[in-house]
């Protein structure tokens, strides 16, 4: 009976686990303790800063996927957002991040960059 009751705990502490793993809101710290993860993503999108370019020369869908996929390469990037149409980029990037590497990946691209702006107030 005790291996039984083990068993089923054993196996209810993994399926919590398992459960707050693959939500990333729980860390354990052993069998039937868990603990709320304090870097929770609506934690994280507080520490990213939004920076806005005014971009020239996208004609089409290929451009806008060429930025977006140099972007993602450069690791300040969390997140990117391109609209050729309107000839805009916004870019979400960790605190601190040095805003002009941005603008200088697009224009390696061949692409001008007639303003960079962002929330951070650099």
């Amino acid at each position: 009976m005790k291996r039984l009751l083990s068993l089923v705990a054993i196996t209810v502490f993994l399926v919590a686990l398992a459960i707050g793993y693959n939500s990333g809101t729980l860390l354990a710290c052993g069998p039937g303790c868990f603990i709320e993860a304090e870097h929770s993503q609506a934690t994280a999108t507080k520490k990213l800063e939004n920076v806005h370019l005014d971009v020239k020369g996208m004609t089409c869908d290929a451009c806008a996927s060429k930025i977006k996929s140099e972007l993602a390469k450069l690791p300040e990037v969390k997140e990117n957002n391109i609209d050729w149409k309107k000839g805009t980029v916004d870019i979400k990037v960790t605190q601190g991040s040095n805003h002009k590497a941005l603008g200088e990946t697009v224009k390696r691209l061949g692409f001008e960059v007639s303003s960079l702006k962002c929330e951070c107030g650099a």
